[in-house]
């Protein structure tokens, strides 16, 4: 796909959150609408091919998108239960748990991360804009 069919996505995308009403005005159907369009824009911004070397600003973004990526799966992996004890925090809920007699094998790095997931799900239609956006065609060069 080329770079140049992306760039009416963004603005028709910020019409439709307009439209909806934002995070939760809409309810949740629409947010679900709005988060699976955003899946469907990060499709669509990776499927695009760059228009030619990207300058510092986007690549420094396209940085930043990787980075909240490992930051999510990171918190999704699932970590040894020795080695998720002496983790920041995890002392006194891991004696609360070997008191009750609950043994953990496996846990996630997040203690709560359904909650993690929960999170990544709102960022998608924000991630999905922003990486259209970086692919879109530039209109007015400033240089």
């Amino acid at each position: 796909m080329r770079s140049d069919r992306i760039g009416w996505v963004a603005p028709a995308y910020v019409g439709l959150c307009i439209v909806f009403g934002g995070a939760s005005a809409g309810g949740y159907i629409a947010n679900a609408g709005l988060q699976l369009l955003g899946i469907l824009m990060l499709a669509l911004a990776w499927l695009a091919r760059p228009e030619g070397v990207s300058s510092g600003a986007k690549r420094m973004l396209w940085w930043i998108v990787a980075a909240a990526l490992a930051l999510l799966l990171i918190q999704l992996l699932p970590i040894p239960g020795a080695l998720w004890r002496i983790l920041p925090g995890r002392g006194e809920l891991a004696a609360e748990m070997e008191f009750a007699g609950i043994r953990r094998i496996y846990a996630f790095v997040s203690l709560m991360p359904h909650e993690s997931f929960k999170s990544a799900v709102w960022l998608l239609p924000a991630a999905g804009l922003l990486c259209a956006m970086l692919r879109a065609p530039v209109v007015l060069d400033p240089r």
